[in-house]
């Protein structure tokens, strides 16, 4: 039996600047979606409706962005060629963001303000990341806070 299991959150940061493709983006019809991209879709998010499709490279990598309207929430999907999702990042509101990213912003940039906040899912790694936009006087920055959990047991007994 476990006895005492801490759990402590960690939100690290890091500054982001913009990311820009290697190359042009470029818009896809939907007719010109891989069947692989649609397919994956769908059976992810059964009711999704696809708004736009862009294509552009990533180190290499062809990747589709899949903007998608789910019910009242717009998602951006980011897929490989074969249907492999990448990533999926949605706006949410800043009253959403957990308590422990908004402690580690305050800790941070003690005068600025969380303007937009976007939850990234990065499924390949299986890690969450926010994207905010921060108002500090006159100054705005984009920054990314990682939120990692980590489990502690603090002790253990034999029963």
């Amino acid at each position: 039996m476990h006895k005492g299991i801490g759990m402590a959150f960690l939100a690290m940061f890091g500054l982001s600047a913009p990311t820009t493709a290697s190359s042009a983006e470029e818009h896809v019809p939907l007719a010109k979606v891989p069947a692989a991209v649609k397919k994956a879709i769908k059976a992810k998010f059964p009711k999704a409706e696809i708004e736009e499709v862009v294509k552009e490279k990533e180190n290499d990598t062809t990747v589709y962005e899949v903007e998608i309207e789910v019910g009242d929430k717009e998602l951006t999907v980011s897929l490989k060629k074969d249907g492999t999702i990448l990533e999926i990042e949605k706006e949410i509101d800043v009253d959403d963001l957990p308590a422990v990213v908004i402690a580690a912003v305050k800790k941070k940039y003690p005068k600025a303000t969380i303007k937009q906040a976007e939850e990234v899912i990065d499924v390949e790694e299986d890690e969450m990341t926010y994207e905010l936009v921060l108002q500090d006087g006159k100054k705005t920055r984009k920054v990314s806070v990682e939120l990692k959990a980590e489990i502690e047991d603090d002790e253990e007994e034999e029963g």
